[in-house]
């Protein structure tokens, strides 16, 4: 469901701008946010989604909608309030047979043998290290 969807559903209307920067937000040497985040945080606008269909400006009865594909973080999340997203995204992938068998090497067969050894080393190397430096 889109936003325009519940727009219907729900009787209310937004707006969707630019800040006037066109900056995500940071923090500047005073403190102070910027873009996107110094929107939120004036109360000039309501919320920061990410909605990829709407190129439009549209207004709130109470403000301005922060449109964004917005990225957490810490000192973001102590300027404003964040939420979990409600919908996931789950990719698949789909090859055709081509002589009618089922072919469990399918996925492995595109990659040659030395594509592979790399990403099994990668793998080797990878792992402890994160492991370690997430302690």
């Amino acid at each position: 469901m889109s936003i325009i969807d519940l727009q219907s559903v729900m009787n209310f209307t937004f707006t969707t701008r630019k800040p006037p920067d066109g900056t995500w937000g940071s923090v500047n040497e005073n403190g102070e946010w910027n873009g996107i985040m110094r929107e939120l945080v004036d109360e000039k606008a309501d919320i920061s989604k990410s909605l990829d269909s709407l190129s439009k400006d549209c207004k709130t009865d109470t403000g301005f909608l922060a449109v964004s594909d917005f990225t957490f973080a810490l000192i973001r999340a102590q300027a404003v309030s964040f939420t979990h997203s409600l919908s996931r995204v789950h990719h698949r992938i789909f090859l055709k047979r081509t002589d009618g068998k089922f072919n469990l090497m399918a996925y492995v067969e595109p990659l040659t043998r030395l594509s592979w050894l790399v990403i099994g080393i990668f793998w080797l190397l990878c792992s402890p290290i994160l492991y370690l430096t997430a302690k």
